[in-house]
């Protein structure tokens, strides 16, 4: 629904599996995909940016670490 919604068609999705990821004071309970699109949305307020962009430029939370790791 939410690709509909932003004007995008897949053409895959993958599920990552899922993780845990621990604060002192919540559990977080993760479950990551992979979406492959037909093409980028012409108006959409997210980023996009290439694999080896998101090694050197973009960080990503430590909670998001596991499905880093899968997607590069």
């Amino acid at each position: 629904d939410y690709l509909k919604n932003h004007g995008m068609e897949e053409i895959s999705i993958e599920d990552l599996g899922t993780k845990e990821h621990v604060f002192s004071h919540l559990i977080w309970n993760l479950q990551g995909y992979r979406i492959l699109i037909k093409e980028k949305p012409a108006s959409f307020s997210g980023l996009w940016v290439k694999k080896k962009d998101l090694k050197t430029t973009y960080p990503i939370p430590s909670a998001f670490s596991y499905f880093k790791k899968k997607i590069l």
